[in-house]
């Protein structure tokens, strides 16, 4: 991975490709944004372009041996630590002490390729208390050898003691051209489905790469779409029927719910002149418009991220799909009509 690969944060590469050319590594960063934004992929740059042996202007010459090992990502002085990486029996998903512990142990030898050694550490914010009190030694009396970088999606899971001892970089959300840009270049979608999957990612272009890799999305939001146009219409499904398609989406919950929010979110624009994201059902979006109140789409998109929240402070899937279509039925109907139900 090359500085060149990575979309975006013009200002975060020409950082880190300066620190590089002048010789001022720090020993420690924290790389904090969004996931799928660039924080790993810009981490291996920088490791890239810090072994190099032929760097130019903060650049990896991308032909030495450490970038050859580099790129196939063999190089042995730039550690990807995870739990399976000391202990291949580990499940955990959280970064455990004794991983922490073991990294630790490993920082203090020497580099075995290079002048020096980087370690990766994703998924940094489960370092628990006490992981990071063993991690503070190295922050505090780091080898000159060593560099370390955290990737995390919120800095609020460090001690004030770490956050004091490294070099926070922030990665904001992409913008959707950008992560438009991406998708044209990389896949051979249609050009409308292109910006529905931009506008859905919500700037993150790996998020955008797995709805365009998935092979279920498109057919699971023309469902949902079609579930919401359906309670709009008298002849369409009836809210049980809504209410039980909706179900079946308990573990895609956060794709559904986007669909969701974007399609409200449409409704308004629509009523109101704006641009809308979704361009491949203009006509259904039309249709959907004629046929509810023209107050409606500001409490529907109100209703949409309301029980987005929901979702995401794990309340009861069922129960909250019942809630969440039931109160959009009122605002489509009046609240007398409970026979259309």
């Amino acid at each position: 991975m090359d500085f060149n690969k990575i979309y975006g944060h013009d200002g975060i590469k020409s950082a880190l490709k300066n620190s590089v050319s002048s010789s001022k590594i720090g020993h420690a960063y924290i790389f904090e944004g969004p996931m799928g934004v660039g924080r790993f992929s810009s981490a291996l740059a920088f490791s890239k372009s810090i072994l190099c042996e032929n760097s130019h202007n903060g650049e990896p010459c991308g032909v030495c041996k450490s970038c050859t090992m580099a790129e196939g990502m063999t190089h042995p002085d730039i550690r990807i630590v995870n739990n399976e990486l000391y202990n291949e029996g580990s499940s955990s998903s959280d970064i455990l002490v004794g991983t922490i512990r073991e990294m630790k142990k490993e920082i203090y030898i020497k580099p075995f390729y290079s002048d020096r050694k980087v370690y990766i550490v994703p998924k940094a914010e489960t370092i628990n208390e006490t992981a990071q009190n063993s991690l503070l030694k190295v922050f505090e009396e780091p080898p000159p050898y060593c560099t370390v970088i955290l990737i995390t999606e919120n800095t609020n899971a460090f001690l004030p003691t770490i956050l004091s001892r490294a070099v926070n970089i922030r990665f904001n959300s992409l913008p959707r051209e950008t992560v438009e840009s991406y998708l044209n270049a990389n896949f051979g979608a249609d050009e409308a489905y292109i910006k529905t999957v931009s506008a859905m990612s919500d700037g993150s272009i790996g998020s955008a790469i797995s709805l365009m890799e998935d092979k279920s999305a498109e057919a699971d939001r023309e469902t949902i779409i079609k579930t919401l146009c359906s309670l709009s219409s008298s002849s369409g499904k009836t809210l049980y029927e809504a209410v039980n398609t909706l179900k079946g989406f308990s573990s895609n919950a956060d794709f559904m719910m986007k669909t969701i929010t974007m399609w409200f979110r449409d409704c308004l624009y629509f009523k109101e002149g704006g641009d809308i994201v979704n361009l491949d059902k203009q006509e259904e979006l039309k249709s959907f418009c004629k046929n509810i109140p023209s107050d409606a789409p500001l409490h529907l998109l109100d209703i949409a991220v309301r029980y987005t929240k929901y979702l995401k402070q794990r309340g009861k899937y069922p129960l909250l799909i019942n809630c969440m279509l039931l109160e959009c039925w009122e605002v489509l109907y009046d609240r007398s009509n409970w026979n259309k139900i």
